[in-house]
């Protein structure tokens, strides 16, 4: 199971599958225009950064890509748990099961090792 820095359980991947699997098709055929705006947002939060001291930026910095990590490890671990829940779902034996299910416990050790993850 994984932890958040606070120690509560890790639900953030749960949450998201969920949000996926209901994801009304007009928000995903805006992902063009998201793809605009984040560009546009990025551009316009560099050029701000560039305006702070080193240590402020480095400080922003290192919290920013804390934050992406732990956002891109909740769907990382999303898609994985799925893909994982569909082999055990069709694997046709209980040994197919069990394999399955290894399958996704080394996948989860190795995210864990990824992200850094307790």
């Amino acid at each position: 199971m994984f932890l958040n820095r606070t120690g509560a359980l890790r639900t953030d991947a749960e949450a998201i599958a969920e949000k996926i699997k209901n994801l009304p098709e007009e928000e995903v055929g805006a992902l063009d225009e998201r793809k605009l705006i984040l560009r546009d947002v990025l551009n316009s939060f560099n050029a701000r950064i560039g305006t702070l001291t080193e240590h402020e930026k480095s400080a922003t910095m290192s919290l920013f890509y804390q934050k992406i990590a732990e956002t891109v490890f909740a769907f990382h671990l999303s898609i994985e748990a799925n893909a994982s829940r569909e082999k055990i779902a069709c694997a046709k034996t209980y040994q197919g099961k069990v394999a399955a299910l290894l399958e996704f416990k080394a996948i989860a050790h190795d995210l864990a090792m990824l992200y850094g993850i307790d």
